[in-house]
């Protein structure tokens, strides 16, 4: 995420590269987090309304766990960054000093776009409990905020 720093604070691709990441994976997630909880956390810890994408892929059964992961897309890459600096190596959602801190990285696959191909599944869209499936925000991006003065 640091070499995408300077890019995302210009808000550009930089010279020549790609554009500056939008989507990140959380990992070391509690198992008992479940997708509601990260949204939750997400709206609490300031960025409500500034991701379109989120999933935490879980073992649908009697334990309903997650798999340890989840994927966030936010609407710039100035948002990403912001939420990987506060929120890498840190412990929320009650983890204790000796569990493993949550590790914030650049995901395979950017864009709500491409995350739409291949998470909006038949599959996931036969799930009801919306803490199995793929949060998709239907909501337009906000409005960038004015350049001060």
């Amino acid at each position: 995420l640091a070499s995408a720093a300077v890019a995302a604070e210009d808000g550009e691709a930089a010279e020549d590269g790609p554009p500056a990441p939008t989507t990140l994976m959380i990992r070391n997630l509690p198992p008992n987090v479940l997708q509601s909880d990260l949204m939750r956390e997400l709206n609490h810890s300031g960025f409500e309304h500034q991701f379109d994408f989120l999933y935490v892929p879980a073992m649908v059964g009697a334990s309903a766990q997650n798999k340890g992961f989840g994927f966030v897309n936010f609407y710039t890459a100035q948002a990403a960054l912001r939420f990987a600096s506060s929120w890498h190596k840190k412990l929320r959602f009650g983890q204790k000093s000796w569990q493993l801190a949550l590790n914030i990285s650049v995901a395979a696959l950017q864009g709500k776009e491409a995350n739409e191909v291949k998470w909006d599944t038949p599959k996931n869209r036969r799930i009801r409990n919306p803490n199995f499936k793929p949060f998709f925000s239907t909501a337009p991006a906000p409005a960038p905020a004015p350049a001060p003065a």
